[in-house]
């Protein structure tokens, strides 16, 4: 496994979660009138929950592989 790529991969997905979830805060931060878009706060909500997915799997990954590197070196 090239852990250096996987990295990236995880890395590159947790910046477009929080990117997402960002654009989602500031579309809703955005609404005029206070006109309050249940379906905008749930897609808040939905993109936050797959920004800490993103986040747990970037950690797990991180967690594997200084395991397998002192593993490694023993």
């Amino acid at each position: 496994m090239d852990y250096k790529q996987k990295y990236q991969e995880l890395e590159k997905e947790a910046a477009l979660r929080i990117s997402e979830y960002n654009a989602l805060d500031k579309e809703l931060a955005q609404e005029v009138n206070g006109f309050f878009d249940k379906s905008l706060m749930e897609r808040k909500n939905n993109a936050y929950k797959k920004w800490q997915e993103a986040q747990l799997n970037l950690q797990e990954f991180i967690s594997l592989y200084v395991k397998n590197v002192n593993q490694s070196s023993k």
